[in-house]
């Protein structure tokens, strides 16, 4: 279970990662 929890972390910040670096894209 313990790589499920890896995997759904890893996931969020993905995610996060995509928003931000699409912010920095709107900005420019």
């Amino acid at each position: 279970y313990p790589d499920i929890l890896i995997v759904i972390l890893g996931t969020q910040l993905d995610g996060l990662g995509r928003k931000a670096s699409f912010n920095r894209s709107a900005e420019e």
